[in-house]
């Protein structure tokens, strides 16, 4: 498979990370907190619900799925940033761009706060990604974290690389 970089040009304007605290940014906590408990709807031929932690169901969702590997991603509220919902969908058609031009399989999911506080958001559950195309869209797209769940039934989120500790 060739991985071409699909250009996006998006309307908001970006935040730049570089010139906050240096190289490294953390992650504000409630963010975080709020990817945590989020429920992640994934719709579609095989439906799934997906959160952070280990279950034995995504393995076998994922194999019935003839994938390795899943991950849910948005373009909305860069960064946490509430956006308009017209701001909102023209991010989103941007991102769906991008996935299609990848030419990976996807399905709709969203992203979905139990507890109501954080507005649900618009998502592609992406299979069997190079993680070195889901940190560009993370970038691109300027979002803090992905859902990811693997093959072995671990959820987890991955950060955006700005947000990674240093290896």
């Amino acid at each position: 498979m060739s991985m071409t970089s699909i250009p996006v040009k998006l309307r908001s304007s970006p935040i730049d990370l570089s010139t906050v605290d240096g190289p490294k940014m953390a992650l504000a906590p409630e963010l975080l907190a709020a990817c945590e408990r989020k429920e992640y709807r994934v719709s579609g031929l095989r439906p799934m619900e997906l959160r952070v932690g280990f279950d034995e169901r995504v393995a076998a969702w994922l194999d019935a799925c003839d994938a390795y590997l899943a991950v849910v991603i948005t373009a909305w509220n860069p960064f946490g940033r509430q956006l308009s919902s017209e701001e909102n969908d023209v991010r989103q058609r941007e991102l769906m761009f991008a996935v299609e031009g990848s030419r990976l399989r996807w399905s709709p999911a969203a992203g979905v706060d139990p507890m109501g506080e954080w507005v649900s958001e618009e998502g592609i559950c992406v299979f069997d990604p190079p993680l070195i195309l889901i940190d560009e869209w993370l970038r691109v797209f300027e979002q803090s974290a992905v859902l990811q769940g693997s093959g072995s039934g671990y959820v987890r989120l991955r950060l955006h690389p700005q947000f990674r500790p240093p290896a």
